[in-house]
């Protein structure tokens, strides 16, 4: 859980898109991780995975070739606070204990999440191909 807050403390704190992408699978990587440790299931983790890295690697494609080249430089801030994320005291009853969040306990072994993602994910997939149809072009050109 720690961690989790420390990753997204990174990932608020970044300025460049390529540490943003890493930070991202990074953190839907520890979360799926997380997941499966607790349903013993491979396929909502592996749908979770998909959904998350395949859209967003997509938007952070884009953006990045649309943005100029700039030096990676890291921000000393993010590092401060993700080490005061360390002193926080999860166990209290501002931090919930996720594992019994009774939303997450209704749909933890249900096929219905499971068929609404999927259904998402081809909406996704119809979508994509029509946006690319229809430009016809790369993202950005080679000149």
């Amino acid at each position: 859980m720690k961690l989790l807050m420390m990753i997204s403390i990174w990932f608020i704190a970044s300025n460049h898109p390529i540490s943003m992408i890493l930070i991202l699978i990074f953190s839907t990587l520890l979360m799926n991780f997380c997941v499966y440790s607790h349903l013993k299931n491979t396929w909502f983790p592996l749908m979770v995975t998909l959904l998350i890295l395949g859209g967003m690697l997509t938007i952070f494609l884009y953006i990045t070739s649309l943005t100029p080249n700039k030096k990676f430089y890291m921000i000393k801030t993010p590092i401060l606070l993700s080490f005061v994320t360390l002193l926080i005291n999860t166990k209290s009853s501002l931090f919930m204990n996720f594992w019994q969040n009774q939303v997450f306990n209704m749909f933890a072994n249900s096929p219905m999440i499971l068929i609404i993602m999927v259904f998402y994910l081809l909406l996704t997939l119809i979508a994509i191909m029509m946006m690319i149809k229809a430009a016809m072009a790369p993202m950005k050109s080679l000149n």
